[in-house]
């Protein structure tokens, strides 16, 4: 028998991210890795952005110092994630805001 993968559990309205060590949901699945968690939130902004639900868990390494970001999405939407995806990647600017929602040039105030 295989070994169950485990799935990521939906974005919560006020969480931004979740961990590992919560229950996780069968209806989300992992959709790519990150080695930083800068751009798995500029993925998940721009897949929710385009009506795909999308978490990011964070994966602890075996040498306990480096961590995986994992940007999980809803299994029935997956196909869409993988076209979206597919479509021309956003410009830095574009990331930038999806990952901060500042405008290029803003300052925090």
């Amino acid at each position: 028998m295989a070994a169950a993968r485990p799935a990521c559990r939906p974005l919560n309205s006020g969480v931004r991210q979740h961990k590992m060590e919560h229950p996780l949901r069968d209806d989300y699945q992992e959709f790519r890795v990150f080695g930083e968690r800068g751009p798995a939130d500029a993925l998940r902004s721009w897949l929710e952005l385009e009506g795909v639900p999308a978490v990011v868990e964070s994966r602890l390494l075996a040498s306990g110092f480096e961590t995986d970001y994992v940007v999980c999405v809803a299994k029935s939407l997956a196909h869409r994630a993988r076209w979206i995806n597919a479509q021309l990647r956003p410009s830095d600017a574009e990331l930038e805001f999806l990952a901060t929602g500042r405008l290029p040039g803003q300052k925090d105030e």
